[in-house]
Order: C-alpha cells, then structure tokens, then sequence
C-alpha cells in the first residue's frame, strides 16, 4: 500500500470509529507510522481527507444502489 493509499485507509478506519472531531491528523499519522509533514505531501488538510473519503463512500453508495434491481420488480427510473 502506497503512502497516499495508507492515509486514506487510516483516515476512513480513525473518522468511522472517532467521528471527525475527534480524529487528528498526528492520530492519522501515528496509526500509518508516518510523520505529520506526509501527511501534507498528500492532503492539504484533514478537512480535505474527510470529504474525499465522503465521497467516494457516496459514490460507491450510488454505485450499489444502481446496480440493484427494485424490490418491488419494478424497472428503474432515472
């Protein structure tokens, strides 16, 4: 897992089990073994971490739901 991959996970793991008040950066970085000035190379702030992992959640969401047929045997309306 690549460092970018890493802080991703780490930040998703730390945001779904602490919320993101509760979750810092220097958390993120300790859980990814990394120091504070990485965390930079990657993501601007935690603020920015936070809404891309929203959003790919979000888009995986949408995804899913799309893929799945209505219960009711309906076709989908778009």
């Amino acid at each position: 897992m690549d460092d970018r991959a890493g802080l991703y996970r780490r930040g998703e793991v730390l945001f779904s089990a602490r919320g993101f008040r509760n979750t810092s950066v220097s958390d993120i970085m300790a859980m990814a073994g990394m120091s504070a000035g990485t965390f930079c190379n990657y993501h601007p702030s935690k603020e920015k971490l936070f809404m891309e992992i929203c959003l790919e959640a979000d888009r995986k969401l949408t995804e899913a739901m799309l893929k799945s047929p209505d219960p009711d045997g309906q076709p989908a309306r778009y």
